[in-house]
């Protein structure tokens, strides 16, 4: 295959696949059923504090099983695509050292933190709506989720018509150039995408947007927001507080959701926080692609997963020397 995962399992890596909180291969818990609003109740917030943590330990426990404490794993290698990479940036912002002790390498792949430049058109309606009429509109529940005959249809779709889907892929998320897509696989891709997410997540993104600010959520209120965090304001985000872990950041001059300025500005905050030592963070510009290009792209496997694969050989996950090491994809 020529999928990231597959490339990294044939290099001789243990890969796990994380998924994010309510999407459609994520909606277990161990006392709400999705039915309940309680459910919904998260955001990119939670998945940054409780999930990846979670994910990560996990990974590095199954991976240890079998070996003794000299060969055991302490760290693993951590490739994220768009929220999967803000996950980890607000994760290592907020965890402390204990947490960046277990990432041995941060792949991020269309970067997003800051989205004050975002040119996203459908992304851009969305972010204009103001909490009170998402939650008026569509509830305190799951967003972007689609019943299975649903996704049967568009799927089919995109397969007669590429196109028309191509179109609206461009329209969320940038226009590459050329187009990097592969059209036969649009009825895939539209079948399995977007996978689902809660309403606090997209209004939570769009507290960003329109306030430039990066914020734990906004509950609307004075009073709400003193109860949640103590505190009138929402908490920020510093991204000076990033620990130090080795990272690679990919852009694309074509990205509507990650342009470029944003991670450029990303780029910055990290090199005045005086964490990093010189060549901890490498900067990889890619011209013409757009925000998924960096995992549907035709040309990935030969211009943007090689550096990743690289990276990774490279990194350190314990003192042994051994041939499989655990990759978080």
């Amino acid at each position: 295959g020529e999928s990231l995962a597959y490339l990294l399992a044939d290099a001789g890596f243990d890969v796990w696949l994380g998924n994010a909180r309510g999407n459609d291969y994520s909606l277990g818990h161990e006392v709400l059923t999705p039915s309940e609003p309680d459910f919904w109740a998260f955001s990119f917030d939670e998945h940054a504090r409780y999930d990846l943590p979670a994910m990560v330990d996990y990974v590095l426990a199954r991976a240890n099983e079998g070996w003794n404490d000299t060969t055991a794993f302490s760290r693993l290698g951590y490739v994220g695509h768009s929220q999967g990479t803000m996950m980890m940036f607000f994760a290592l912002s907020t965890l402390g050292p204990s947490f960046a002790a277990k990432v041995a390498h941060f792949s991020a792949l269309a970067p997003v933190t800051r989205i004050a430049n975002m040119r996203s058109v459908l992304f851009d309606a969305l972010a204009k709506l103001d909490v009170d009429t998402m939650f008026r509109l569509f509830g305190v529940s799951r967003f972007l989720a689609f019943p299975p005959w649903l996704k049967t249809i568009s799927g089919g779709a995109c397969g007669e018509f590429p196109p028309a889907c191509e179109d609206v892929i461009f329209l969320a998320c940038g226009r590459g150039s050329p187009p990097n897509l592969n059209r036969t696989r649009f009825d895939v891709y539209t079948y399995n995408t977007p996978a689902g997410t809660s309403v606090r997540n997209i209004a939570h993104f769009g507290q960003l947007f329109r306030r430039g600010w990066m914020r734990r959520f906004d509950f609307g209120s004075e009073a709400l927001n003193v109860a949640h965090y103590g505190q009138a304001v929402p908490p920020a985000y510093d991204l000076q507080s990033i620990e130090r872990v080795p990272m690679t950041l990919f852009t694309g001059s074509r990205d509507a959701l990650a342009d470029p300025t944003d991670v450029a500005w990303l780029r910055a905050q990290l090199a005045e926080s005086g964490r990093f030592a010189p060549g901890d963070v490498s900067w990889v510009a890619v011209e013409g692609y757009q925000h998924l290009d960096f995992t549907w792209g035709v040309d990935a496997k030969d211009r943007i997963y090689p550096t990743i694969l690289a990276s990774l050989r490279r990194a350190k996950y314990r003192a042994a020397d051994v041939q499989i090491q655990p990759a978080f994809v």
